[in-house]
């Protein structure tokens, strides 16, 4: 996964968190709202986050995106807040000049506050 040259120093055993899209019902761009709002999404990352430290995994990555639900859906992660809600440091944030683009599609927010990306990650100790 690309962070832009910012992701910290990690240990061997490091799981990358890339994307899951809560609403996906088939191979289109499209989400079921009907899911949102639900904590799938949290619950998705808490058990993953149970998984990897009984499975030995040091630390985990992910991208942290802007909360907005149309830049939540597009990229198919969690708002940065919540990872700090769950444990993960934000090490780095950058403006993601590729959903920077997509954003200014998307909806009327500032642009570079909308794209900012944030390094999450939690240690195991």
């Amino acid at each position: 996964m690309d962070y832009q040259g910012l992701a910290p120093d990690l240990p061997e055993k490091t799981l990358a968190l890339f994307c899951y899209h809560v609403g996906q019902t088939d191979n289109t761009q499209a989400r079921d709202s009907h899911y949102f709002g639900k904590g799938i999404g949290l619950r998705l990352l808490n058990e993953t986050l149970r998984w990897a430290k009984d499975a030995g995994f040091e630390a985990v990555i992910a991208k942290g995106c802007p909360g907005y639900r149309p830049i939540i859906e597009y990229m198919g992660g969690m708002p940065t807040e919540v990872y700090r809600e769950q444990g993960f440091e934000i090490t780095a944030t950058y403006i993601d000049q590729e959903l920077k683009a997509v954003v200014e599609s998307l909806g009327n927010w500032d642009p570079d506050q909308a794209s900012e990306v944030g390094v999450c990650v939690k240690f195991f100790s």
